[in-house]
């Protein structure tokens, strides 16, 4: 949990939250109470965790079901990025094929 910060924010639209970047009006709200229903923090790794899967289980199933089917690395990291971040990146754009490499595949 060393590079994992739940308590990461910033403010680019709606503004961001927790180890997930959750969108603060649309998901976090969400995903927090599942999170508090369970008896966990919200703003701990492993109630975040936690919060992840069930949002990959319930809201997310698509982003799911894209990672479940990656038969590398490297194109669970691109789902993740397209299906569950919808980051608006693609392979070839400045910054992407660094952060497959790097953030997720190190």
């Amino acid at each position: 949990t060393k590079n994992l910060d739940p308590k990461a924010h910033n403010e680019i639209g709606n503004g961001h939250y927790g180890i997930a970047q959750w969108d603060k009006k649309e998901r976090w709200p969400a995903v927090s109470a599942y999170i508090r229903s369970i008896g966990k923090d919200p703003d701990s790794v492993d109630g975040q965790a936690a919060g992840l899967i069930w949002e990959l289980k319930t809201r997310e199933k698509g982003a799911y079901a894209s990672l479940k089917q990656a038969g590398s690395p490297e194109e669970a990291a691109a789902a993740w990025l397209k299906d569950f971040e919808r980051s608006g990146e693609s392979a070839g754009m400045a910054g992407y094929d660094n952060r497959i490499k790097n953030e997720y595949l190190t």
